[in-house]
């Protein structure tokens, strides 16, 4: 899993840089109407981004990579919703909550994708909390 979760690392970091950084620029400049995909660049990406890091061995939130995915996902969307009542943390804009909902979905995808088995042992692990 951690070889896979390299080879994936690299593209995704690619992607979500040329969307924040050149997209979004190239797209104002030439006032291209794509329904908000240059604001969630990076959002469309960052939770896979982050559980790719963690499946390489960088950190881990817990033993159930399931349960990572879920808490990436909850502290991204927390934090934009923060950002709603606290402008400190930046602009609230929905399109970017749907965006890391998402990325979240696309990284259980790629969990599942990765290892099956070990997407089913912990998504069974986990009901047993809820």
């Amino acid at each position: 899993m951690k070889k896979k979760a390299v080879l994936f690392l690299v593209p995704f970091i690619v992607v979500s840089y040329l969307l924040h950084n050149d997209y979004r620029a190239y797209s104002y400049k030439n006032h291209i109407t794509d329904f908000g995909l240059a604001d969630v660049g990076y959002n469309l990406f960052a939770v896979t981004l982050m559980a790719l890091l963690s499946w390489t061995g960088a950190f881990k939130f817990s033993k159930n990579k399931f349960l990572d995915i879920l808490i990436i996902t909850g502290t991204y969307v927390f934090v934009e919703i923060v950002s709603y009542f606290i402008p400190l943390f930046g602009v609230f804009d929905i399109k970017d909550v749907i965006a890391l909902l998402f990325s979240g979905t696309l990284t259980l995808c790629l969990f599942r994708f990765f290892d099956k088995e070990a997407f089913e042992k912990s998504r069974v692990a986990l009901k047993q909390y809820f």
